[in-house]
Protein backbone atom coordinates (compact mmCIF):
# COMPACT_ATOMS: atom_id res chain seq x y z
CA UNK A 1 0.00 0.00 0.00
CA UNK A 2 3.14 1.86 0.92
CA UNK A 3 4.61 1.57 -2.36
CA UNK A 4 1.16 2.52 -4.29
CA UNK A 5 1.04 5.42 -2.65
CA UNK A 6 4.52 6.63 -3.43
CA UNK A 7 4.23 5.71 -7.00
CA UNK A 8 1.20 7.85 -7.19
CA UNK A 9 -1.43 4.91 -7.91
CA UNK A 10 -3.23 5.48 -4.68
CA UNK A 11 -4.47 8.32 -2.11
CA UNK A 12 -4.83 7.46 1.63
CA UNK A 13 -6.91 10.41 1.75
CA UNK A 14 -9.54 9.16 -0.97
CA UNK A 15 -12.44 7.14 -0.32
CA UNK A 16 -12.28 3.14 -0.72
CA UNK A 17 -14.89 4.02 -3.06
CA UNK A 18 -13.08 5.60 -5.53
CA UNK A 19 -11.10 2.00 -6.75
CA UNK A 20 -13.47 -0.31 -5.14
CA UNK A 21 -17.09 1.32 -6.14
CA UNK A 22 -19.32 -1.57 -4.98
CA UNK A 23 -17.67 -0.43 -1.54
CA UNK A 24 -19.65 1.76 -1.12
CA UNK A 25 -22.13 0.06 -0.26
CA UNK A 26 -24.42 0.15 3.05
CA UNK A 27 -23.27 4.19 3.91
CA UNK A 28 -19.48 3.77 3.48
CA UNK A 29 -18.96 6.66 1.15
CA UNK A 30 -16.93 8.23 3.43
CA UNK A 31 -14.20 5.11 4.77
CA UNK A 32 -11.14 6.53 3.45
CA UNK A 33 -7.81 4.18 2.51
CA UNK A 34 -5.70 5.42 5.69
CA UNK A 35 -9.39 4.65 7.63
CA UNK A 36 -8.34 0.86 6.36
CA UNK A 37 -4.50 1.06 7.03
CA UNK A 38 -5.35 2.42 10.45
CA UNK A 39 -7.41 0.00 11.68
CA UNK A 40 -10.38 2.54 11.80
CA UNK A 41 -12.68 1.59 9.11
CA UNK A 42 -15.11 -0.17 10.88
CA UNK A 43 -15.22 -3.18 9.53
CA UNK A 44 -13.42 -5.81 12.13
CA UNK A 45 -15.02 -8.47 10.94
CA UNK A 46 -17.98 -10.25 8.88
CA UNK A 47 -21.58 -9.60 9.27
CA UNK A 48 -23.18 -11.69 8.77
CA UNK A 49 -20.53 -14.16 9.83
CA UNK A 50 -18.25 -16.58 7.40
CA UNK A 51 -16.63 -20.00 7.97
CA UNK A 52 -13.01 -20.56 7.65
CA UNK A 53 -13.49 -21.63 4.41
CA UNK A 54 -14.86 -18.51 2.85
CA UNK A 55 -11.36 -16.95 3.10
CA UNK A 56 -10.29 -19.18 0.47
CA UNK A 57 -13.10 -17.45 -1.52
CA UNK A 58 -11.52 -14.11 -2.24
CA UNK A 59 -14.60 -12.53 -3.84
CA UNK A 60 -17.02 -13.87 -1.69
CA UNK A 61 -14.96 -12.95 1.02
CA UNK A 62 -14.42 -9.26 0.11
CA UNK A 63 -18.47 -9.04 -1.07
CA UNK A 64 -19.32 -9.41 2.46
CA UNK A 65 -17.39 -6.63 3.22
CA UNK A 66 -18.62 -4.42 0.63
CA UNK A 67 -22.24 -4.95 1.63
CA UNK A 68 -22.04 -4.83 5.32
CA UNK A 69 -22.15 -1.38 7.03
CA UNK A 70 -19.63 -0.19 9.56
CA UNK A 71 -19.41 -1.33 12.97
CA UNK A 72 -18.64 2.07 14.02
CA UNK A 73 -18.28 5.31 12.49
CA UNK A 74 -14.85 5.40 10.34
CA UNK A 75 -12.26 7.34 11.68
CA UNK A 76 -13.47 7.81 15.35
CA UNK A 77 -12.09 5.12 16.84
CA UNK A 78 -9.40 2.29 16.65
CA UNK A 79 -10.36 -1.68 16.66
CA UNK A 80 -8.13 -4.32 15.24
CA UNK A 81 -9.24 -5.80 11.82
CA UNK A 82 -7.53 -8.80 12.64
CA UNK A 83 -8.29 -10.81 9.58
CA UNK A 84 -10.61 -8.56 7.43
CA UNK A 85 -7.94 -5.92 7.51
CA UNK A 86 -5.64 -8.44 4.75
CA UNK A 87 -8.60 -8.34 2.39
CA UNK A 88 -9.79 -4.60 2.36
CA UNK A 89 -6.26 -3.82 1.72
CA UNK A 90 -5.94 -6.56 -0.48
CA UNK A 91 -8.88 -5.94 -3.15
CA UNK A 92 -7.82 -2.02 -2.91
CA UNK A 93 -4.31 -3.40 -4.32
CA UNK A 94 -6.56 -5.61 -6.90
CA UNK A 95 -8.48 -2.95 -8.32
CA UNK A 96 -5.66 -0.48 -8.99
CA UNK A 97 -3.06 -2.95 -10.31
CA UNK A 98 -5.75 -5.84 -11.70
CA UNK A 99 -3.00 -8.29 -9.73
CA UNK A 100 -3.75 -10.15 -6.34
CA UNK A 101 -1.67 -8.76 -3.46
CA UNK A 102 0.10 -12.17 -3.29
CA UNK A 103 1.04 -11.53 -6.93
CA UNK A 104 2.09 -8.15 -5.90
CA UNK A 105 3.88 -8.76 -3.13
CA UNK A 106 6.32 -11.46 -4.92
CA UNK A 107 6.89 -9.24 -8.50
CA UNK A 108 7.49 -6.06 -6.31
CA UNK A 109 8.63 -7.09 -3.34
CA UNK A 110 9.35 -10.69 -2.47
CA UNK A 111 11.56 -11.23 -6.10
CA UNK A 112 13.58 -8.00 -6.17
CA UNK A 113 14.67 -8.37 -2.56
CA UNK A 114 15.35 -12.59 -2.81
CA UNK A 115 13.33 -12.48 0.21
CA UNK A 116 11.70 -16.50 0.99
CA UNK A 117 8.15 -15.41 1.85
CA UNK A 118 5.14 -16.09 0.57
CA UNK A 119 1.17 -14.48 0.33
CA UNK A 120 -0.16 -17.94 -1.06
CA UNK A 121 2.25 -20.54 -1.00
CA UNK A 122 3.41 -22.56 -4.19
CA UNK A 123 2.71 -25.99 -4.23
CA UNK A 124 6.76 -26.57 -5.26
CA UNK A 125 7.00 -25.05 -1.47
CA UNK A 126 4.63 -27.53 0.32
CA UNK A 127 7.34 -29.95 1.65
CA UNK A 128 9.86 -27.25 3.25
CA UNK A 129 6.95 -26.51 5.66
CA UNK A 130 7.11 -26.89 9.37
CA UNK A 131 3.68 -27.88 10.89
CA UNK A 132 2.12 -25.53 13.70
CA UNK A 133 1.65 -26.34 16.62
CA UNK A 134 -2.09 -24.89 17.38
CA UNK A 135 -3.62 -23.81 20.17
CA UNK A 136 -6.01 -25.07 22.91
CA UNK A 137 -8.59 -22.05 22.31
CA UNK A 138 -10.39 -21.50 18.56
CA UNK A 139 -10.23 -17.62 18.12
CA UNK A 140 -11.90 -15.46 19.91
CA UNK A 141 -13.00 -18.13 22.93
CA UNK A 142 -12.09 -18.16 26.52
CA UNK A 143 -13.38 -17.64 30.16
CA UNK A 144 -14.59 -14.36 30.74
CA UNK A 145 -15.24 -13.04 27.27
CA UNK A 146 -17.57 -10.46 26.57
CA UNK A 147 -19.54 -12.08 23.50
CA UNK A 148 -21.41 -8.47 22.74
CA UNK A 149 -17.79 -6.70 22.22
CA UNK A 150 -16.71 -5.27 19.22
CA UNK A 151 -13.63 -7.31 19.80
CA UNK A 152 -14.98 -11.02 20.28
CA UNK A 153 -18.02 -10.23 17.77
CA UNK A 154 -15.08 -9.70 15.32
CA UNK A 155 -13.06 -12.61 16.21
CA UNK A 156 -16.03 -14.94 16.22
CA UNK A 157 -17.62 -13.45 12.99
CA UNK A 158 -14.81 -15.84 11.36
CA UNK A 159 -14.66 -19.08 13.26
CA UNK A 160 -11.14 -20.86 12.88
CA UNK A 161 -9.53 -22.78 14.99
CA UNK A 162 -5.93 -22.60 14.23
CA UNK A 163 -5.32 -25.83 12.72
CA UNK A 164 -6.27 -24.27 9.44
CA UNK A 165 -3.04 -23.59 9.04
CA UNK A 166 -1.83 -26.76 8.44
CA UNK A 167 -3.79 -27.61 5.76
CA UNK A 168 -2.82 -27.07 1.94
CA UNK A 169 -6.27 -24.93 1.45
CA UNK A 170 -4.80 -21.97 3.94
CA UNK A 171 -1.18 -21.97 2.68
CA UNK A 172 -2.42 -21.96 -0.89
CA UNK A 173 -4.90 -19.44 -0.01
CA UNK A 174 -4.41 -15.24 0.11
CA UNK A 175 -4.87 -14.81 3.57
CA UNK A 176 -2.59 -11.67 3.76
CA UNK A 177 -3.32 -10.76 7.80
CA UNK A 178 -3.33 -14.13 8.96
CA UNK A 179 -1.65 -16.89 6.17
CA UNK A 180 1.94 -15.64 4.68
CA UNK A 181 4.32 -18.51 4.48
CA UNK A 182 8.33 -17.78 4.88
CA UNK A 183 11.15 -17.55 7.68
CA UNK A 184 12.77 -15.27 10.10
CA UNK A 185 15.29 -14.05 7.09
CA UNK A 186 12.73 -13.30 4.76
CA UNK A 187 10.59 -11.22 7.39
CA UNK A 188 13.82 -9.74 8.49
CA UNK A 189 14.66 -8.99 4.61
CA UNK A 190 11.37 -6.63 3.92
CA UNK A 191 11.69 -4.77 6.93
CA UNK A 192 15.15 -3.75 6.12
CA UNK A 193 13.36 -2.00 3.57
CA UNK A 194 11.48 0.28 6.03
CA UNK A 195 14.44 0.11 8.44
CA UNK A 196 16.93 1.74 5.68
CA UNK A 197 15.25 4.40 4.19
CA UNK A 198 13.10 2.13 1.25
CA UNK A 199 16.23 0.74 0.25
CA UNK A 200 18.28 -2.58 0.67
CA UNK A 201 21.30 -3.80 -1.06
CA UNK A 202 20.32 -1.21 -4.16
CA UNK A 203 16.93 -2.18 -4.60
CA UNK A 204 14.80 0.78 -3.65
CA UNK A 205 11.17 -0.38 -2.92
CA UNK A 206 10.03 3.28 -1.47
CA UNK A 207 11.51 7.07 -1.50
CA UNK A 208 12.43 8.38 1.96
CA UNK A 209 9.03 10.19 2.32
CA UNK A 210 7.19 7.23 1.39
CA UNK A 211 8.44 5.65 4.54
CA UNK A 212 7.93 8.77 6.32
CA UNK A 213 4.05 8.52 5.67
CA UNK A 214 4.07 5.42 8.26
CA UNK A 215 4.83 7.66 11.37
CA UNK A 216 1.79 10.16 10.18
CA UNK A 217 -0.43 9.85 12.81
CA UNK A 218 -3.68 8.93 11.85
Amino acid sequence: MLMLADRGEIDFAAPVATYWPEFAANGKEGVLVRHVLGHTAGLPGWNPGITGETLYDWDATCANLAAQATWWEPGTQSGYHALSQGYLEGEIVRRVTGRSIGTYFRDEVAEPLGADFHIGLPESEEHRVATMITPDLALGEGQGLDPDSIAVRALMSCRISGAECNTREWRAAEIPAAGGTGNARSVARVHAALANGGTVDGVRLLSAEGVDQIFAEQ
